[in-house]
């Protein structure tokens, strides 16, 4: 996986954190939906993941957390 890719996906789990979800979708919907992106994260991760690529993720989660 590219850096980008992994900016890419840093940016929704954080876009999760960050909103209210009582003002979108009902509980279930919203866990429901959590799992599935999780699921496609770890999917994509372990299919992609060589040393570099682990490298690039370290990178950019230090680089989006300044």
């Amino acid at each position: 996986m590219k850096r980008s890719r992994y900016k890419e996906w840093i940016t929704v789990f954080e876009w999760f954190q960050q909103t209210n979800r009582k003002e979108i979708v009902p509980k279930e919907n919203w866990n429901a939906l959590w799992e599935l992106l999780n699921g496609m994260w770890q999917e994509e991760r372990k299919k992609d993941a060589t040393p570099e690529e682990l490298a690039a993720h370290a990178a950019a989660v230090f680089t989006l957390k300044q």
